[in-house]
Order: C-alpha cells, then structure tokens, then sequence
C-alpha cells in the first residue's frame, strides 16, 4: 500500500463530463432501468454509509460497482477504511491502470493487485471477494486474479463504508461516475457475477445483499442514496452530483452500459 497523502485539485471550466452518446434505437431494445448514477468531482464529493456493520466481522465478502474513471489517478471508489487503523476493505484503482482490493485486521494487510487494468471514460464492472483468507478480483464479471493473505476474517473495527472515498480517512477522492454499489456476506462465483452483469435489477442471492445502491434508489431532493438491502444502510450524499439516464445491457459487447438523459 502506497503511503496516503491528501491530494489537492483545482477545479476549472474545462474540466466537464464527456459528453453523452445518443439512445439509438438498438440501445432502446436493451434498456434496463432508467434512474441516476452519481457524478464525484474529485474534489470533496462522497457518499457516507454509516458503520454498515453486517460488512465486517466475516469470513467472506463480495464487493461490486459500476464506475467511469474520469482520468487515472489512486480513487478510492469504496470502502470501509481506515489507515490508523489498518483496515478494514478498500477497492481502489490507481494512477498505473490497475484495480486493488486491500483487506486489514488491524495488525496484518493483504492487497490483490489486478492484471487487467481499467480504461478511463469507460463504464467497467469489478467485483472483489474475500473467502477464508483468499482474495479475487473480476473485471466485467470475468476472473481477473487472486492472492491468499494470512487474515481469515475482517473484523469490524468500527470504520465507516464510503463511497467515492471513505469517510474516516476522506483522501483519494474519485473523479468519475459510480452508478450502483452491491455488497454481499458471502463470496460470489464468477457464474453468478455474470448473471448480475446481465440482470442489473435482478441479482443473485437478494436476501445476502448488506447495502444495494442503484440508479433507482438516488433520492435527490433529500440528497440520500437509499439501501435495498433492507438492512437500511442508507447513504448520504455529500457533493455529489445525480446525473439521469438509463442503465443497459449491451448484448454486442457483453456489458453493462449508462447513457446520460432522456
């Protein structure tokens, strides 16, 4: 893990949102839901989760989230993270490209490094578990690589889930778009990733969800991002900009995809 040290940016006008792609007709035949993604500015944006208790204290543990990176940089997209205190999960890309899933007890650390690296003004998937001591990561619902640590359970060292960064150790911000956030109490396969990949409303295994954020699920005029999970780990929204659209399955290229307006 790299030594954290705030990072400081100057917003400018030029410094927008690429712009959308049109709905064409085939795009409408594949259109899953119609809701907001949420827009980070790098700057001071977030979404504080509260404790999310049921995220900790286990054995296994899966993590997936739809983002857009804006450029490459260290984000910290989610996590539950604190580094005084040396845990507890954290998924981050970094400035080389490369998607990470760190994993702390409180003494010990273990980090999966990606193969794959992400591609910037892309929408991506990736989903990281943690099962007993091993750590994976899968990009777009496909393995990608894996890493067997000595920590055979996450503690819950009371630190708050963040996304965007992570609320007790607010550095790294992410400058991009994060559409949904699924956290699971147990470990995923990649034939079930593949399923939420091409059935974003209909995932697997509902009743294992912890904290479920969707396009559906942004209220903006109370500025929260409602959890479906049923456990009410709702999010608080902190800067962030809702941007509307719809959320899709591309079949062509086996993805899921976001396209901004009506």
């Amino acid at each position: 893990m790299p030594v954290f040290k705030q990072r400081t940016r100057l917003l400018t006008a030029t410094r927008k949102l690429t712009p959308s792609r049109k709905l064409t007709p085939s795009r409408k035949l594949q259109l899953k839901c119609k809701g907001y993604v949420l827009s980070f500015d790098g700057v001071d944006d977030y979404v504080d989760c509260g404790a999310v208790s049921q995220a900790t204290g286990t054995s296994t543990l899966t993590v997936e989230v739809m983002f857009k990176l804006l450029e490459k940089d260290y984000h910290r997209v989610v996590g539950k993270y604190n580094y005084a205190a040396r845990g507890e999960w954290l998924l981050y890309p970094e400035g080389d490209g490369k998607v990470n899933f760190y994993v702390g007890d409180g003494s010990s650390i273990g980090v999966v490094h990606s193969i794959s690296t992400y591609t910037v003004n892309e929408w991506e998937v990736w989903y990281a578990t943690f099962d007993n001591g091993v750590i994976k990561l899968y990009k777009n619902g496909i393995f990608d690589n894996q890493e067997s640590i000595a920590i055979t359970s996450i503690p819950d060292l009371g630190v708050k889930l963040g996304v965007g960064t992570t609320p007790d150790d607010p550095f790294y911000r992410t400058y991009g778009l994060i559409a949904y956030v699924r956290i699971y109490n147990h470990a995923l396969s990649e034939k079930e990733f593949l399923h939420n990949l091409r059935n974003p409303l209909n995932p697997v295994h509902k009743s294992d969800l912890v904290l479920w954020l969707d396009p559906t699920s942004v209220d903006v005029e109370n500025n929260v991002w409602e959890d479906k999970s049923g456990y009410g780990n709702n999010g608080v929204i902190y800067g962030a900009t809702p941007v509307f659209g719809y959320l899709y399955y591309n079949k062509t290229l086996d993805r899921l995809e976001f396209v901004r307006g009506g």
